[in-house]
């Protein structure tokens, strides 16, 4: 099912979210325990770009390392006639391109989007046979993506998460 619009996107309208990045193996346990924002843009023409941005890792409970190159990786795509949102190539990581591409899915059941929108304000995907980045350790990846800013349809979005979050 695709998601009735308020509005088309237009040139210049974005969101953010801040994203929680986690692989695990049943064998090791937790192996990347990362934060990371990942921003669509919707440029001229129905072309898309969307760019993760590593911040940092979290070692132990306590303590974060943040990133010393915070230099985002970018994908490019388009809106197709559909109104889908389509990437031609994926990020370094696999696993979180097909995340990404999960949570831009308007026909995925997410309960807690935009009103009007198919731009979710937070969500979970599970990817349970991934692989950790460097493609050798089995692991199961787990995305949060929370959402933190958007401009949609032309208009500064006001982002109210629901209680408890």
């Amino acid at each position: 099912m695709i998601l009735p619009l308020v509005a088309p996107y237009q040139a210049g309208d974005f969101w953010t979210w801040n994203v929680a990045v986690r692989y695990q193996s049943p064998s090791e346990g937790f192996l990347l325990n990362d934060r990371e924002r990942w921003t669509v843009r919707v440029d001229k023409g129905s072309e898309l770009t969307a760019e993760r941005t590593f911040l940092g890792s979290w070692v132990d409970a306590d303590t974060f390392i943040p990133a010393t190159d915070p230099a985002p990786e970018t994908l490019k795509g388009r809106i197709e006639a559909d109104g889908t949102l389509a990437f031609k190539c994926d990020w370094t990581d696999p696993a979180a391109a097909k995340a990404l591409r999960r949570l831009l899915d308007p026909g995925r059941k997410l309960d807690d989007r935009v009103p009007g929108w198919p731009v979710p304000r937070h969500a979970a995907v599970r990817e349970p046979d991934a692989f950790a980045p460097g493609g050798v350790v089995r692991a199961t990846l787990r995305i949060e993506a929370t959402l933190e800013k958007a401009r949609l349809g032309g208009r500064e979005i006001r982002i109210a998460l629901p209680k408890g979050r």
